[in-house]
């Protein structure tokens, strides 16, 4: 417990010594960069709450910088199989029922 607060104090002194040093944009930007990955894949979980009952959608992701996005849903066995591709401001969808 007592090595614990020492580590907590030291790297809450160790932020404010390093923030006198950064403008607030070279802060913001540093977050900024630790937030956005260059490319990232990700699996997801959607809740959809409707009148009756919930429904959850499960997709399969993958982001390159903030241009390009490609998603397949997985599942419900309804949603699945159906793909996304985001390119810019472009859209396209594919779905294998139509």
């Amino acid at each position: 417990m007592k090595n614990g607060l020492i580590l907590f104090f030291l790297s809450y002194s160790f932020l404010f010594t390093q923030s006198d040093q950064m403008s607030a944009d070279d802060i913001m930007k540093a977050m900024d960069k630790n937030l956005n990955a260059n490319s990232r894949i990700m699996t997801s979980k959607m809740v959809v709450k409707g009148r009756r009952n919930n429904r959850t959608i499960e997709s399969k992701n993958w982001v390159v910088g903030t241009e390009l996005a490609f998603t397949e849903y997985l599942s419900p066995p309804r949603e699945a199989g159906t793909k996304m591709l985001k390119i810019g401001e472009k859209l396209y969808t594919y779905s294998p029922q139509t």
